[in-house]
């Protein structure tokens, strides 16, 4: 059973408060002399607590011949209180929350298989930004670049591609252009470099082709700043 000096300690009244409140409710409407004498406190105890309480809203007084008679309020008043303090906990919530630290995780994939591991995990992001110019992708993934195109296309695999204008001037690489599925467009030669840049979900992965490493970065911030150079690089090149 619910006791009712336990809850109100819980709602902040200290013991005497708790003592002096429950004596009025009982009492009426007295005077403080009656207070102590019922609540067997201590004469200085029981009138700060009175004024406490009075400050708090839940006893008031009327002054009869200069003396004071004290009287207990609506107890609704408590769940008013408490209202009003909840709702100004909900306002101040967002203030005290811990700080959430930016996480950023990182990881190097060596060999062919590195290779592998990043277009898998770029396809089940289910789109990607690949920022291949002057790559001969299809070289070094060998037979699984088909399998890649494959299984974009049958997972219908949003990618856009940028590549570099030359590719347009190799024979072998417009053939392997014809089978990529995705939106390509093509960048200035100046922009050539042996590193692919792929932005998937949270991530970015960096591909150094020649030394066979890949080196994946997660990292909510990075991505989207990565996916906004990608777009801007997207918005001057040709198709």
């Amino acid at each position: 059973m619910i006791n009712e000096y336990s809850v109100l300690r819980e709602i902040g009244l200290t013991d005497i408060e708790v003592k002096t409140y429950l004596a009025l409710i009982s009492l009426g409407s007295v005077q403080a002399g009656k207070l102590i004498g019922e609540t067997k406190l201590h004469k200085a105890s029981v009138y700060l607590a009175l004024s406490n309480l009075n400050k708090k809203g839940l006893v008031g007084y009327i002054t009869k011949s200069k003396t004071r008679i004290w009287t207990a309020t609506e107890p609704e008043i408590l769940l008013q209180k408490e209202k009003e303090t909840l709702e100004k906990l909900n306002q101040i919530l967002p203030n005290l929350r811990p700080i959430k630290r930016k996480v950023i995780n990182a990881n190097v994939l060596e060999g062919e298989e590195g290779f592998k591991t990043v277009f898998r995990d770029a396809i089940k992001a289910g789109e990607y930004y690949h920022l291949v110019v002057g790559v001969k992708v299809a070289d070094f993934l060998g037979n699984f670049f088909h399998q890649l195109e494959t299984m974009k296309k049958k997972m219908k695999v949003k990618s856009k591609l940028l590549l570099s204008e030359s590719s347009k001037r190799d024979k072998n690489r417009i053939k392997v252009i014809k089978e990529i599925y995705g939106e390509i467009r093509y960048l200035p030669e100046t922009y050539e470099a042996p590193i692919s840049t792929i932005i998937y979900g949270y991530k970015i992965a960096l591909i150094i082709w020649p030394e066979k490493i890949s080196f994946i970065l997660e990292s909510q911030d990075i991505a989207k700043a990565y996916k906004t150079y990608f777009e801007t690089l997207w918005k001057i090149a040709k198709e």
